[in-house]
């Protein structure tokens, strides 16, 4: 710490330790002296502590005179203790007596900070002159507090604007701000009792005070904060009269039309009082409408949920529409942002009916009038907020309306045609897409079916809303739906393009991503039923158990699943509808009863089509413009390799699907295993590459298309999907393979390596025929997992043991010769498992003989061992180290 730091530290600590010393040598030590010693001491001390800083000022010891002086004045405060605790001052009451002390403290402060030049006893004058009229005002009834008080303030406000110093400045301005704020909350506490006109002068006087302080303030934070002290003061002085002139429930309406007035006469003052003021005014008016809003929003949210008129049902506040429609002039008188104003008078319009008890039909109607109006503006005038208020009026019919189903029809009804017929706005095209939703919701429900599945089905139909306004909403040239792929540039260009021009930009945009929301949460809904899909994987667990009885009654809920799928699929993707309808095709079972025979045979024929189209027997592309340059043959090069991977994806788990729950019947896994070979086997068969056509190179040749579709990404995965035709083949070998066995295990055949063998050397030869350029893992994992894997999984037998281990000993050191690492690695694990296996009971055995003292003489032999190391390793560091030392 620097020398001035710890000066003032030894100061401030010496200081403070000799003003406890005093203070206890007043309050303990007092009463053992006669009263000729105590005035004597306490008179002694309190001279001679006010003298001292003088003789240190001369010897220019400025700091250790200011701590000493600012002790004298303490002193003279424990004086008037003393002098109170002996009874010196008689029968005065004590907080007028501690009133009057600290009074004389504070002027003798002022008196002694003029006779020497110290800093300190101004600025502490100040702040002891907060006490005096406050204390003096205590146990006083009527006006009496508040406006000593606002007396203190108006002291502090006159120091303020008379102080040189900036210590005493500062200091003026903390207590301005403390003392003022304390004053201006408990006078309009005040003014909310039966004498509030009492206080009402103390709260002009703090308006006029504040008004003061932010005319002379040059400080920008210090005059906003000025100013909302002068209107809060002012605002509160001319509501307070309507308390007693008005009843509990519009109390409120005097403070927002003082408010209003404060912000109307904000136009009067002076440029640099003109903002805070307006700002001051408006923030009152809204806290005035912020007292109403709960218990108004309340009662109009809870009535639709009770019945209508119930007893028991949440009234809102009277006031609560004059209040908004007061606010809606607040943008008016600032002058600015008036299209604001449509705001409060739309919530007067429809908080009116609900408050002031008018029938049901012409809330609703009203409620109903309020949102098409709003929306009609939105389109006609292009008000910013009316696409909001008529949303969320719009929100609040139909929840009103859910009381009676024919008046929830109209509703909907009206606002599907009002909304849909302006789709090419964006908040129209998602209230039209909801108030779809909620029709078909609501319709479905009434009909007497499922509530999950009518939730399911009005959003799945909603998203379709959504689907078809982004259709409708994009641009000419770009294509007539979502088919381009050619990635976010050409969407984006839908969009900005000649949308835009029709007054409709971002309605593509907000078309599509509502369609992608209401898609998902129509499958979270239903969520149950896709996840039932996935207890066909259930008889893997026990298979040949018997088959499945199918008890599913929910076929609205699988048509949602399909419909949201649908357009899920076509908002990301088309090319992923192929994928939807694999879901559609994996829930049915769960959600439609039907035969065994037929949950098997469709999933099996759905597999071949899923298949067929990621063999490319479908183009699975989205053509557009531009078809002949390269730009265009990459576009259809992507989207081609989405369609194949959505496909792939369908085929591989409609494939896996059909054998779980084949599996839980002998026969229909017999019949299942072959069926999806031959699938799979065609696939590879009929598997046809991706053009490659529009190489980097061309591409290159058009750097903003080639910038905007990715070409080598595309490039890359068409040419990846070169040997996709191979894994096909592998994958219809394995399924042959997984018939022999199914059917060894339906003769009991002991010796499964004669039904598993054939079929992996073939997967072998396809292999190395077909793979020799590729990874080991490729071209021999598959053949190797087929010719080891069951052995390992069946009893192992001498002769089986010797036969798995010495083929999994050539398959490695073949893999070793070849410098190949799939057969080096499952050969090797091979073996390593076969051994194990074989030495296991002889291990057993042995650790059964061995004595228990063995193991821990070998932990001991571990320790010492690794304690030995330690040392060594410490010694080497000595050595470096001296070696080190020993450096020049």
């Amino acid at each position: 710490m620097s020398r001035k730091t710890a000066q003032n530290l030894l100061l401030v600590l010496g200081g403070l330790l000799l003003a406890v010393a005093a203070i206890v040598f007043t309050v303990v030590s007092w009463g053992r002296l006669g009263i000729g010693g105590r005035a004597a001491i306490l008179t002694g001390l309190t001279v001679v502590t006010l003298a001292v800083p003088a003789v240190l000022l001369r010897r220019k010891l400025n700091a250790t005179a200011e701590t000493v002086g600012v002790l004298g004045l303490a002193l003279m405060l424990l004086d008037g203790y003393a002098a109170a605790a002996a009874g010196l001052v008689g029968s005065v009451d004590m907080w007028d007596h501690t009133a009057a002390t600290i009074a004389v403290v504070a002027l003798a402060a002022v008196l002694y900070a003029r006779l020497l030049p110290l800093k300190v006893p101004l600025p502490l004058a100040v702040v002891l002159a907060q006490a005096p009229l406050p204390m003096l005002a205590t146990g006083h009834g009527g006006g009496w507090p508040t406006a000593a008080l606002a007396a203190t303030v108006v002291l502090n406000a006159a120091v303020w604007s008379v102080a040189r110093t900036r210590g005493l400045r500062v200091t003026a301005v903390i207590c301005l701000a403390f003392t003022g704020s304390v004053a201006l909350l408990g006078t309009s506490v005040a003014t909310m009792m039966p004498d509030r006109l009492l206080h009402a002068p103390s709260l002009v006087v703090l308006a006029a005070t504040w008004f003061f302080v932010a005319f002379r303030t040059k400080d920008d934070a210090g005059r906003v904060f000025a100013a909302i002290g002068s209107a809060t003061a002012l605002v509160a002085a001319v509501g307070a009269p309507g308390i007693g002139l008005l009843s509990e429930h519009w109390q409120v309406v005097p403070y927002v039309v003082a408010a209003l007035v404060v912000a109307a006469m904000a136009r009067a003052l002076p440029v640099r009082l003109r903002t805070p003021y307006a700002l001051s005014g408006a923030g009152l008016a809204l806290l005035g409408g912020l007292v109403v809003t709960p218990q108004t929003l309340l009662a109009v949210l809870d009535a639709p949920v009770t019945t209508w008129r119930d007893p028991f049902m949440v009234v809102g506040l009277p006031a609560a529409p004059v209040v908004f429609a007061l606010l809606a002039s607040l943008p008016l008188i600032l002058g600015r942002a008036r299209w604001a104003a449509v705001v409060p008078a739309a919530a007067a319009v429809v908080v009116a009916p609900v408050v002031y008890g008018l029938p049901y039909l012409v809330v609703v109607g009203v409620q109903l009038a309020v949102a098409l109006g709003f929306t009609f503006a939105a389109v006609r005038f292009r008000v910013p907020a009316a696409p909001w208020v008529a949303g969320i009026v719009g929100a609040i019919a139909v929840l009103w309306s859910l009381d009676q189903r024919p008046v929830a029809y109209a509703v909907l009804g009206a606002l599907l045609v009002g909304w849909g017929l302006l789709y090419r706005r964006p908040a129209a095209l998602v209230g039209a897409a909801l108030a779809g939703s909620g029709l078909v919701w609501v319709a479905l429900e009434g009909l007497g079916l499922p509530v999950r599945d009518s939730a399911a089905a009005g959003l799945a139909v909603g998203a379709g809303l959504a689907l078809l306004g982004w259709y409708g909403t994009r641009a000419p040239g770009t294509g007539a739906g979502p088919g381009r792929t050619g990635g976010g540039a050409t969407d984006g260009g839908g969009v900005g393009g000649g949308v835009a021009g029709r007054g409709v930009a971002g309605g593509g945009v907000v078309g599509r991503v509502t369609a992608v929301v209401l898609a998902s949460l129509a499958l979270v809904v239903v969520a149950d039923v896709l996840a039932g899909a996935f207890g066909g994987y259930l008889p893997v667990l026990d298979p040949w158990r018997g088959g499945p009885d199918f008890t599913g009654g929910r076929p609205l809920g699988l048509a949602a699943v399909g419909l949201a799928g649908v357009v899920l699929a076509l908002a990301v993707r088309p090319a992923l509808v192929v994928l939807a309808g694999a879901v559609v095709v994996a829930a049915a079972p769960v959600a439609v009863r039907m035969p065994y025979v037929v949950v098997l045979v469709g999933m099996v024929v759905a597999t071949a089509g899923a298949a067929w189209t990621a063999a490319g027997g479908r183009s699975g592309t989205a053509g557009g413009t531009g078809a002949g340059t390269a730009g265009g043959t990459i576009r259809r090069s992507a989207g081609g390799t989405a369609g194949r991977v959505a496909g792939t994806g369908g085929a591989l788990w409609l494939g896996s699907l059909a054998l779980g729950w084949a599996l839980a019947d002998e026969t229909a896994t017999l019949a299942v295993l072959p069926a999806l070979a031959a699938v799979a086997a065609a696939t590879g068969l009929l598997w046809r590459p991706l053009p490659e056509t529009g190489a980097p190179e061309t591409a290159a040749k058009q750097p903003q298309t080639a910038a905007t579709t990715t070409p080598a990404t595309a490039v890359g995965v068409a040419r990846l999907e070169r040997g996709a035709g191979f894994w096909w083949v592998v994958l219809a070998g394995a399924l042959v393979a997984g018939e022999a066995v199914a059917v060894a295990a339906s003769l009991e055949v002991r010796a499964v390596e004669a039904y598993t063998v054939p079929f992996a050397l073939l997967i072998l030869l396809v292999g190395a025929w077909r793979g020799r350029a590729a990874s080991s893992w490729l071209a021999y994992g598959p053949g190797l997992a087929l010719a080891f894997g069951p052995s390992l999984l069946q009893e192992a037998t001498p002769l089986r043991a010797f036969a798995l281990g010495a083929a999994a000993l050539a398959v490695t050191l073949a893999g070793a010769w070849r410098r190949l690492q799939a057969p080096a690695l499952i050969g090797g694990a091979t073996v390593a498992i076969v051994a194990v296996r074989e030495l296991a009971p002889w291990i057993a055995d042995l650790m059964g003989a061995v004595p228990r003292w063995v193991p821990m003489a070998l932990g001991g032999l571990l320790l010492l061992v690794v304690g030995a190391t330690y040392e060594a390793r410490k010694r080497d560091v000595r050595r470096l180290r001296d070696a080190v030392a020993r450096l020049r």
